[in-house]
């Protein structure tokens, strides 16, 4: 439990040294685990982190509200192989890039 709740401070650190990017809030954290069986806070966050560090690294980022939802998993797969994703790491983003983009 004590690594876990280091594991979220540590990601709430590095987010806020990346300007920009929103990091989900309690009510967007609480929907997308309601919304998908399994989800935890930690994987939306992990998404974000993995979208800053990898997209980042290559292009400017496009802000998650810019998108509806149900367009971010295209978005997404375009650009995976670029970003070296896995599968799962691809699945986190998009979690990541749903729950914070407009509802």
């Amino acid at each position: 439990m004590r690594n876990r709740v280091l594991g979220v401070v540590l990601g709430l650190f590095t987010g806020c040294v990346t300007v920009g990017m929103p990091v989900a809030t309690s009510t967007q954290l609480e929907r997308a685990v309601q919304a998908t069986p399994g989800v935890t806070a930690e994987q939306v966050m992990e998404g974000r982190s993995l979208y800053v560090r990898r997209c980042g690294n290559c292009h400017q980022l496009i802000e998650p509200k810019l998108r509806e939802p149900d367009e971010w998993p295209a978005e997404v797969d375009r650009m995976a192989q670029r970003a070296n994703l896995t599968p799962e790491q691809r699945q986190r983003v998009v979690l990541y890039l749903q729950t914070v983009a407009k509802p």
